[in-house]
């Protein structure tokens, strides 16, 4: 019995077939038992077909590059070596092709309909001899192919190394040593981290304290903007890359162009993209996103200042639903790219003067705290603004311990931000001294109060 090819639809859908087995594992286990190389066209498509399906049924993965180049090296015939080497190139090409899953599904479908018809000649033979009970049992497989083998998690069967394993993040460390410790590492690809603070509470300079950090580590970084402009956040990222004052730096360019310089040296990009308030979308960050993979710059963080400032793809009646669905869409941006995204959001006015801005106190729209990751608050008062010190509360962590406070101290002028153990040398003498200067404060408005009395009476 013959079976159809795949030639009517053309090398190149070939070729996106054949990557797509190799970087996709599920669509690889879904496709073994009805994956035949003769559907391929070329001897060479064959070959390297074959090749998966071997690998795969030792390995239970799709095989690497070097797989490929062992492979390779037995054979003897050095043109069907080029023509095969050609035709994996062919395929490398489609790699990011946007009809991917499309073609997958496209895929599947042609091989469950293939192996229908092997069922069918198969029953002929058995309809003759009224075999019917085997007529069953060839239908009913065929009806099982083409599947996701992926139940879900076999928890009493599988090695507890294994699930610790695939539970390990790879985490880009926030600026913090306090907060990487109770996040077990730092930020993760596609989690959304969420700073909320009042107005004038540093969210931009926090956020840029965050991008300053992964660029010292040699990680590309995009800070979409949408209240500042380009320069002005250039400027915050200059203080938070050098420690200058922001009103210092036109006198420290020197200094400046040799930290650059030496950030440079680590082949580490920042690019500012500005858009204006409520002129842009997740999908026009997405759009510039697959923007910049394609010139060759794919972003390790993704920092959006701030994500109140989004524009909702529809119309809501309602603020609070606005600002959910640009949330949503956010952490769907990090888990489609695969990389943390940083934020900000507005506390609400009873957050503006409270010690500590809690979940409720997050401006419009609670559900952001049900979708972020790592959301904390920052609050400055008024005598936090004068003597440079903040306090820290963790909102939310998915990672370990919440609803702790820390002690700070926030210079805003440079963006300096260093958050304290409470229980620490530098956190006690911080909170006492926060503590008592606030005790005066609170004197100081006493003895006013009543001052002002007596001089009515």
């Amino acid at each position: 019995m013959q079976v159809d090819s795949l030639s009517t639809l053309g090398p190149a859908y070939q070729s996106k077939i054949i990557v797509s087995l190799v970087l996709d594992k599920d669509f690889l286990e879904a496709s073994d038992d009805i994956l035949y190389p003769e559907y391929f066209e070329s001897e060479a498509n064959q070959w390297i077909v074959t090749k998966i399906k071997e690998y795969y049924q030792v390995y239970k993965t799709p095989p690497t590059a070097e797989v490929f180049k062992v492979e390779l090296d037995k054979e003897t015939n050095d043109l069907f070596k080029d023509e095969i080497i050609k035709k994996l190139k062919d395929a490398s090409d489609f790699s990011d092709a946007p009809d991917l899953t499309f073609v997958k599904e496209k895929f599947l479908e042609f091989c469950v309909n293939q192996h229908y018809k092997i069922s069918i000649y198969k029953s002929i033979d058995l309809l003759k001899n009224k075999d019917y009970d085997k007529i069953k049992k060839l239908f009913d497989d065929a009806s099982k192919v083409g599947q996701n083998k992926n139940i879900g998690l076999k928890l009493l069967t599988e090695d507890v190394n294994n699930i610790f394993l695939k539970m390990k993040r790879n985490c880009i460390p926030t600026p913090w040593d306090i907060i990487n410790d109770i996040s077990e590492g730092g930020s993760g690809g596609g989690e959304l981290w969420i700073n909320v603070s009042g107005p004038g509470g540093g969210k931009t300079w926090t956020l840029c304290d965050v991008g300053a950090f992964a660029l010292r580590t040699g990680l590309s970084v995009i800070h979409y903007t949408l209240e500042l402009s380009e320069n002005m956040v250039a400027k915050r990222y200059y203080s938070a890359i050098t420690g200058i004052a922001s009103h210092d730096l036109p006198y420290n360019v020197a200094e400046i162009m040799h930290k650059i310089k030496s950030l440079s040296a680590k082949a580490s990009n920042l690019i500012i993209k500005e858009y204006p308030t409520k002129g842009a979308t997740v999908n026009t960050l997405r759009a510039h996103i697959d923007k910049m993979i394609k010139l060759g710059i794919p972003p390790d963080l993704v920092i959006v200042d701030y994500g109140d400032l989004l524009k909702a793809p529809q119309y809501y009646k309602e603020k609070r639903l606005e600002l959910g669905n640009i949330f949503e869409e956010l952490r769907g941006l990090a888990g489609e790219f695969k990389v943390p995204v940083w934020t900000a959001s507005q506390a609400n006015r009873s957050g503006a003067e409270t010690d500590i801005i809690s979940g409720e106190q997050v401006s419009e729209d609670y559900s952001k705290i049900m979708i972020g990751d790592f959301i904390f608050s920052t609050s400055r008062k008024v005598e936090d603004q004068v003597h440079k010190t903040a306090r820290i509360f963790i909102i939310k962590n998915r990672f370990g311990v919440d609803k702790i406070t820390f002690p700070a101290k926030f210079d805003v002028s440079n963006g300096n931000l260093n958050i304290y153990e409470e229980k620490s040398v530098q956190g006690q003498e911080l909170k006492g001294n926060m503590n008592k200067k606030e005790n005066n404060v609170r004197k100081l408005l006493k003895d006013r109060f009543y001052s002002d009395k007596k001089k009515t009476e």
